[in-house]
């Protein structure tokens, strides 16, 4: 794992995790003791839960608890390799980027991976050389923003042309 970025998704994924189950911190630190075999508030309490998802914690004390977290919630052995591996990828068409050209920084908040196809960019390209409008306008811009971020890694985990 090793890098910031890596370990500040991996926080956020075992948060999305626990609220996606609908537990608290305090529910969560429960259901870790309960897993250890230990009585429910002896172990783990909510402090312990919050450290861990703030990235508060060093990295092997992080993937322990990533695999406790999964084995918490009832995840198999391969289940838990995915999501340990925590990629979350998009990738937009041309016209979802179309009708929001800021959709790239959005979509970058959120997954791990933006993947532009090479039949997207070359779409958005064609609209702009053939349309002098709004729209012709707006393919521009998108192109420029990949670019921009292709370019200059800026607002943009990884981009794929």
């Amino acid at each position: 794992m090793a890098n910031d970025n890596q370990i500040a998704f991996l926080c956020s994924r075992l948060k999305e995790l626990r609220e996606k189950n609908g537990c608290t911190m305090d529910d969560m630190a429960k259901k870790i003791d309960v897993l250890e075999g230990l009585k429910p508030g002896t172990g783990m309490n909510k402090s312990s839960i919050s450290r861990v998802e703030g990235g508060k914690t060093t990295e092997k004390t992080l993937l322990e608890m990533a695999r406790k977290y999964c084995k918490a919630f009832g995840m198999s052995e391969s289940q838990t390799e995915q999501f340990l591996r925590g990629e979350k990828v998009a990738v937009p068409d041309t016209s979802a980027l179309l009708k929001d050209s800021q959709l790239i920084d959005e979509l970058n908040k959120e997954y791990s991976k933006v993947v532009i196809p090479k039949v997207v960019v070359d779409e958005l390209d064609n609209i702009k050389n053939k349309n002098s409008g709004s729209l012709g306008r707006k393919a521009w811009e998108v192109i420029r923003g990949i670019s921009y971020g292709s370019r200059l890694q800026q607002g943009f985990r990884r981009i794929h042309l």
